[in-house]
């Protein structure tokens, strides 16, 4: 089994602390591999020496380029996608930026997982 974690979260610690947790748990489970999709370089640097585990794979992307996550879907059973501006202020002051992540990030995630199979996409 193959499950992607696709997070790239702004500085929103309650956020990150659930992918961590979650990311620890599947670590522990049978599951082959976990691919992090991410733009920041930074992050998932960070979270490849914390953790040090061949499981993890990371995928240098942005949900708002279909190409860009379709090709980190392929053979993947499971997507949880998390991706989101979440600052409101951000959000009010970039508001087209909001959408081409939050929305169409969303559609991208989505159609990708169906185009390869995913058997579950679940948004949280």
């Amino acid at each position: 089994m193959t499950y992607v974690h696709k997070s790239y979260t702004l500085d929103n610690r309650g956020h990150r602390h659930i992918w961590r947790r979650s990311l620890r748990r599947f670590l522990g489970s049978e599951i082959k591999e976990i691919r992090i999709f991410s733009r920041d370089e930074k992050k998932q640097e960070e979270v490849r020496i914390h953790y040090n585990d061949p499981k993890i794979k990371y995928y240098i992307g942005d949900v708002r380029d279909y190409d860009s996550i379709a090709g980190a879907m392929v053979g993947v059973d499971y997507v949880f996608h998390a991706a989101a501006l979440k600052q409101v202020p951000s959000c009010e002051f970039y508001p087209f930026e909001a959408l081409k992540t939050n929305a169409m990030g969303a559609e991208n995630v989505m159609n990708a997982a169906i185009a390869h199979h995913g058997k579950n996409a679940q948004s949280f």
